[in-house]
């Protein structure tokens, strides 16, 4: 699977708001969308500025047919990390942050 695949229905998930978040109760500050720190429509922004050399993919730890994306975007003068997965239509955040 090819990000720019992938890309337009991520950023299809946040404009809708069809995000949902992995519980990480180990890491919960890893995500700033969830905590409310970062707004759906910033997400969308920073996704946005992601190129192809700066996401990569891997399966998912438990469940080897689903893509997990890795992606590293400069966005605002700031280095961001974000992890995430779809199923269907939802998008799945693990990490959000810079």
């Amino acid at each position: 699977m090819k990000f720019g695949d992938d890309k337009p229905r991520i950023l299809r998930a946040l404009k809708a708001g069809a995000v949902l978040h992995e519980d990480r109760t180990e890491q919960p500050a890893k995500n700033f969308v969830d905590s409310g720190a970062v707004s759906l429509e910033l997400a969308h922004k920073i996704v946005s500025a992601t190129r192809g050399l700066q996401a990569r993919s891997s399966p998912h730890h438990q469940y080897k047919t689903i893509t997990v994306w890795i992606l590293t975007p400069q966005f605002a003068g700031r280095q961001w990390y974000v992890k995430c997965y779809l199923i269907e239509d939802d998008l799945w955040l693990l990490s959000f942050h810079d």
